[in-house]
């Protein structure tokens, strides 16, 4: 790195480089995520009326989502995404992303409650599905999956307007 000759100090460039958009803030990041108390079984939560399908009138229950891991989110896109052929090509294929089922993979690790793998509620709707996503279709309407699974990603971090007002600084 070149220093100011003079003082043997970083040069402004340097500065403004290393501390970014904090410079001139009284904020110390690492002091800041050193201050923290997270205990390891932190959960954060919340929970919607979502509507269900039942017959007659409009039903909603209460459904609790937590935020998913960066784990979770790397399984359930890879469980949604598959191999095609891309349209005009003879033998080139490409990856594509199922976002209905991304969707429901993602509200099935993201509820906490009702227990999506309750043994009643699999024997009640799960009967002709080959996965527990799968059941989401015949309880919750389709509009209603899309809107959860972005609710799971707001809360796990995806649309934080601060964020992203900072990131385009």
């Amino acid at each position: 790195m070149p220093k100011n000759t003079e003082t043997d100090e970083p040069t402004e460039a340097e500065v403004e480089a290393i501390t970014g958009p904090y410079a001139g803030s009284s904020v110390d990041p690492l002091a800041a995520l050193l201050a923290i108390d997270v205990p390891a079984d932190a959960d954060i939560t919340r929970t919607f009326d979502v509507p269900v399908k039942s017959a007659g009138e409009r039903t909603t229950i209460p459904w609790t989502v937590g935020v998913v891991t960066n784990t979770m989110l790397e399984e359930c896109r890879d469980a949604a995404t598959s191999w095609v052929r891309k349209p005009g090509a003879r033998r080139e294929r490409v990856q594509e992303l199922d976002n209905a089922k991304f969707n429901r993979l993602l509200i099935v690790e993201a509820t906490r409650s009702p227990d999506l793998r309750d043994p009643r509620l699999v024997a009640r709707f799960g009967q002709g599905t080959r996965s527990t996503d799968e059941m989401l279709d015949r309880i919750l309407l389709p509009g209603t999956i899309t809107k959860l699974g972005d609710s799971v990603l707001d809360l796990s971090g995806f649309d934080d307007e601060e964020l992203r007002a900072e990131g385009k600084g």
